[in-house]
């Protein structure tokens, strides 16, 4: 099976960063609806889908992304990932319920997760997400009910929740978590609203090589990218290819004896791509010398 080229970036059902990986992954050049790491895919960094019980070792990031049913079962592989260098990322209401949709006994994000994270969730609550006027939209007509010509907004909309990440105040969508920390874990973000104000927010908790990540709030894409600043150089994640001009795709397959470049221009426009590898380009026979230029829609396949 083909493998991945070092810096991708997977999530556990959703996706997961890669290193050598033997997972199916691709590099995004959109920001999906489902909040994952990174958006920063487009800037070339690869993508990819994994499960806790694949093979995990050769990613670097993994990311949880709000997973409500996990089973204690992942927690041994997810477990030694983390202590052999990998940064695990887990996102809020993750283990809130069993396989059976039941809610557990303990805090979230439940037996081992909350070991291996330093956190237990004391507290969590609906927030309107940023610009909304509600937690909930109306329905349509055709669902029976009435849409009025004028909403009012909801109560919930005056009420928001911040927090700072860095440097940076972020506004928190659709979810607020309050924390309870361990000693030994390294608060990232702390609630700046409210009687939040304080709380941590995110979480970092050194575990052997690698380090395990708890968001306390859902992603923005404001939030996505004040993480990766935060996360990216201390993984070693980087692009695949360095000043990736916009709407060019590239995406990397490795096997025993040689690597693939897949590089996609998706504009309808000429552009100039640099910092390629030096190979062939498998489509043209050509040889290529770290510079193409790729008219509309114009696809190559270097190998090196």
């Amino acid at each position: 099976m083909a493998k991945l080229a070092s810096g991708t970036v997977a999530s556990v059902i959703d996706l997961a960063l890669d290193h050598k990986g033997t997972a199916d992954t691709r590099t995004y050049r959109k920001r999906c609806k489902v909040p994952m790491i990174p958006p920063d895919a487009e800037q070339g960094i690869a993508c990819g889908f994994i499960h806790p019980e694949d093979d995990l070792a050769p990613i670097k990031l993994l990311y949880v992304p709000h997973w409500v049913m996990w089973k204690p079962e992942w927690n041994e592989k997810v477990e030694a990932f983390v202590k052999d260098g990998g940064t695990l990322v887990i996102g809020a209401m993750t283990g809130t319920r069993d396989e059976h949709n039941h809610i557990p006994t303990v805090l979230a994000p439940g037996r081992g997760l909350s070991e291996l994270c330093g956190v237990r969730v004391e507290e969590f609550g609906r927030v309107a997400e940023p610009g909304a006027d509600g937690l909930f939209g109306l329905n349509g007509t055709e669902f029976g009910l009435h849409n009025p010509a004028k909403r009012f907004p909801a109560s919930s909309a005056a009420r928001r929740y911040k927090f700072v990440l860095g440097n940076q105040e972020h506004e928190a969508a659709h979810l607020y978590e309050l924390l309870d920390v361990d000693a030994d874990v390294e608060v990232l973000g702390q609630w700046s609203s409210r009687f939040a104000s304080g709380r941590a927010a995110i979480t970092n908790r050194k575990v052997g090589r690698g380090s395990a990540v708890y968001i306390g709030t859902y992603l923005t894409e404001a939030l996505v990218e004040g993480l990766a600043d935060q996360l990216f150089a201390h993984t070693g994640i980087a692009p695949l290819i360095a000043d990736l001009p916009a709407n060019v795709e590239v995406t990397v397959r490795e096997a025993a004896h040689r690597k693939l470049l897949f590089v996609l221009n998706t504009d309808e426009g000429r552009v100039e791509v640099s910092s390629l590898p030096t190979g062939v380009d498998l489509l043209t026979g050509k040889e290529v010398n770290g510079c193409l230029s790729l008219a509309s829609h114009e696809s190559v396949v270097i190998r090196f």
